[in-house]
């Protein structure tokens, strides 16, 4: 996990690490999943995408990795 000065940087970790890194630092955070074609994915789930929104939350976009065939 890389330090970008305010806030640590958590993209492409896997949600519970994510989570986990949030919650020491006391920050309140909402999750938004996402996947291609509204399909669901399999595999690990990873921040793809984190922003702070106006009332002091952090948003988590995650996906699954993996859209190949089901296992």
């Amino acid at each position: 996990m890389e330090e970008t000065g305010l806030f640590p940087d958590i993209l492409a970790l896997e949600l519970a690490e994510a989570v986990k890194v949030l919650e020491q630092i006391k920050t309140e955070y909402r999750i938004v999943y996402t996947s291609p074609h509204g399909k669901p994915g399999h595999g690990t789930v990873r921040v793809i995408r984190q922003r702070m929104l106006t009332d002091g939350r952090t948003e988590l976009t995650v996906s699954a990795g993996d859209w190949g065939k089901e296992v």
